[in-house]
């Protein structure tokens, strides 16, 4: 009797328990929705991390503005100038004197020896990418061909990365000049004479837009006195 009790009770509190489920509410069209939890999966993985420049700055602009590119840069410059454009270029004598902002993108000014010993002068057209790494993408050196060469000067024309902006690019270096150098102008073939007294250790670089090359250089003195020239051909 006992036993039929206490399995009465459990009958009503299992039947107190158990509740039937409503019925899906259907749609306007008679359709039953069916709803199932799906949990989300982030299958992007983890953010990169963007990769560390070594920030040892070099100083491009005669210290008078901050350096935009740094120790890092110099191999993958180098590498760029032997591999695209055949560049010889002697360990250890590749540096950089200079370098401009144009748009989002850099003319960098550099120096190099030849493996005759001699002194060539050049750009490198580059921009960084987002991990900070340098991106060169143009670039052109002219060499001095004689040891007692007074001017070594080239001027190339460059096209901007993102929107093709024509432009051309002038260097000039004249050695050991007999008096201070202290500007420079750069003559083009529509006529166009502009200087500039932007120097760094007797060099220069000029950025013109447009798609004219210089024809030739001229270096002056304090005084205007014209020191040095060169034809670029």
């Amino acid at each position: 009797m006992r036993k039929l009790l206490w399995g009465s009770l459990l009958l009503v509190l299992l039947a107190g328990c158990i509740r039937p489920l409503p019925d899906p509410t259907p749609t306007p069209d008679g359709s039953i929705p069916i709803n199932i939890d799906i949990p989300t999966v982030d299958l992007s993985g983890p953010t990169a991390t963007p990769a560390i420049v070594a920030n040892t700055p070099v100083p491009t602009t005669d210290g008078t503005l901050p350096s935009t590119i740094f120790q890092a840069d110099l191999p993958v410059m180098q590498s760029f100038l032997e591999t695209n454009f055949a560049k010889s270029i002697s360990p250890g004598t590749f540096s950089v004197w200079k370098a401009l902002q144009v748009g989002s993108d850099l003319v960098v000014g550099i120096a190099y020896k030849n493996p005759s010993g001699l002194s060539c002068l050049g750009v490198v057209m580059a921009n960084r990418q987002v991990s900070g790494a340098l991106n060169p993408f143009n670039g052109e050196a002219s060499c001095a061909t004689d040891p007692n060469q007074k001017v070594v000067a080239g001027s190339w024309f460059l096209l901007t990365w993102g929107t093709n902006q024509p432009l051309s690019a002038t260097v000039g270096e004249v050695f050991s000049p007999s008096q201070a150098v202290t500007s420079a102008s750069v003559t083009y073939p529509d006529g166009a004479v502009l200087p500039t007294s932007d120097m760094v250790n007797n060099r220069f670089i000029y950025v013109r837009s447009g798609n004219l090359t210089a024809s030739s250089v001229q270096f002056s003195t304090a005084i205007g006195v014209e020191a040095q020239s060169a034809i670029i051909p």
